[in-house]
């Protein structure tokens, strides 16, 4: 496994050359650990992510980007945290 330049909450930061010479176990890492792996060369930075994180990422990215979507989740959000929760038999939708 990779040895990690630095911790930054959940992502860890990794130079261009190692991350290169261990592609194939940061592609792993990023996939079983569910954690993003900051590839920092000197001319930027880049953040490598599983293709699952990635498509959520992009999913509620979609979710937030009409107003009238995201006002009915974080209403959503609300009822949820205060216990106001219904089941929704899904057969009769």
């Amino acid at each position: 496994m990779v040895d990690p330049v630095s911790i930054l909450g959940d992502m860890t930061a990794v130079p261009v050359d190692q991350a290169a010479r261990h592609l194939h176990d940061l592609i792993d890492q990023v996939n079983d650990d569910e954690v993003a792996v900051e590839i920092v060369t000197d001319h930027g930075t880049a953040v490598l992510i599983s293709i699952a994180e990635y498509g959520a990422i992009r999913e509620t990215e979609y979710l937030l980007s009409n107003r009238a979507n995201a006002d009915h989740l974080a209403l959503a959000i609300e009822q949820a945290d205060h216990g106001d929760l219904h089941k929704i038999d899904l057969d009769r939708l």
